[in-house]
């Protein structure tokens, strides 16, 4: 067991003890810890995503031998649940470790 019982008991006692601002302790370290990896996660997560959807409008323009323009219909084409989940979870692997 840890060091209070239940998470009631370990309530009460940092608030007796320390205040309200107790539960609070290490927020701010947590918030820029937490912040600078999701900066870097959402730009990695960001630059997969248009080089997918450039290499998906790449082929895409091959196979139907349309006329696309590269960065006009960029935003025409979407990530399927599957596609966005796949490249969100590379993005994480790669900046896990930070």
């Amino acid at each position: 067991m840890g060091q209070f019982p239940s998470p009631l008991v370990a309530l009460r006692s940092i608030i007796k003890s320390e205040g309200v601002g107790g539960i609070y302790a290490g927020f701010g370290s947590f918030i820029v810890r937490d912040l600078a990896f999701d900066i870097i996660e959402f730009v990695s997560y960001e630059q997969m995503k248009e080089a997918y959807l450039r290499k998906k409008n790449s082929a895409r323009r091959v196979n139907a031998s349309a006329k696309l323009d590269s960065d006009s219909n960029l935003n025409e084409l979407k990530l399927s649940a599957f596609e966005g989940s796949v490249i969100g979870a590379v993005a994480g692997a790669l900046t896990g470790t930070l």
